[in-house]
């Protein structure tokens, strides 16, 4: 059984608030207060979103590249993959401080 493609959309939107209205709250108490956060609390927070990154994208590409019928999908899929950390790597080496 389908769900209607407006539970679709107001589900998608509950979903998606919840991470927005914590990035949007982290950032207040950034700006807002008085001096920077410590140079290694930004690079743990950095790991961490790194980590869940990592997490999402296994949980989202993993399944659907064991279960992919055909060469086509499984190369788009290590395709994607690869030129995504390709471009982590690149701007890691090109906009080092």
């Amino acid at each position: 059984e389908e769900m209607p493609v407006e539970q679709v959309v107001l589900t998608s939107v509950e979903l998606a608030a919840i991470p927005a209205g914590v990035m949007l709250l982290g950032s207040l108490v950034t700006v807002l207060s008085p001096s920077p956060p410590p140079k290694y609390y930004a690079h743990a927070l950095q790991h961490l979103a790194g980590g869940i990154m990592l997490c999402a994208i296994s949980v989202e590409l993993v399944p659907p590249l064991v279960n992919a019928q055909g060469m086509d999908n499984m190369i788009g899929m290590v395709c994607g993959f690869t030129l995504g950390v390709m471009m982590m790597i690149g701007m890691s080496v090109f906009l080092e401080e």
